[in-house]
């Protein structure tokens, strides 16, 4: 990236220059998405700033831009590099799942969208003493002792069954931070 040019705007945008100058957003129009003229553009400067900027095209600093919104950041040129990476490393210790699971959804005005969203998955590993059955969301998922099933995350309903001791039902949710780890003794009452 050149001392003028400016990185896109996402969640954190670093501009070298100070005093940068922005081509006119229409001489861009082609360019950027409907997403981008007609929800995004308004949302972080308004209506108003929007269609100005779009219509007039005049040319504009960066500070500018960071007056109207369109940018997060300035920064001196041999900052940029640093500043960046210091930013790259607070989004890769950010929730990596959630940023995984984002998507994009196109949806006509009056008409709906069906989402399917994909969780991640996590181990859970299963124990009973002496032994059990075990059932997960309804689901056999074998004998006791169960190191390792992937399940996805968030909460679950673990059955335990013993033909002689009876059941023991817990509820446990599974995360991304480690292994869950689900042991009852069915002795006890």
């Amino acid at each position: 990236m050149s001392e003028s040019q400016t990185a896109p705007k996402t969640e954190a945008a670093v501009v070298a220059g100070r005093g940068a100058l922005f081509i006119g957003f229409a001489k861009l129009y082609f360019m950027l998405s409907g997403f981008v003229q007609q929800v995004l553009l308004p949302r972080l400067v308004g209506a108003g700033r929007a269609a100005e900027l779009l219509l007039l095209a005049q040319p504009f600093t960066s500070e500018r831009a960071l007056e109207l919104g369109v940018l997060n950041e300035l920064v001196a040129p041999e900052q940029v590099l640093p500043r960046a990476t210091e930013l790259a490393w607070l989004l890769a210790a950010g929730p990596t799942a959630a940023y995984r699971a984002v998507k994009t959804v196109n949806v006509t005005p009056g008409q709906t969208a069906n989402v399917k969203l994909d969780l991640p998955k996590a181990p859970m590993a299963l124990n009973a003493v002496p032994w059990a059955e075990v059932w997960v969301d309804g689901d056999r998922v074998g004998e006791t002792p169960i190191g390792s099933v992937q399940v996805t995350i968030g909460p679950h309903e673990v059955v335990f069954r013993h033909p002689e001791l009876g059941e023991r039902r817990v509820v446990t949710t599974v995360t991304l931070a480690g292994p869950a780890k689900v042991s009852v003794d069915m002795r006890k009452k």
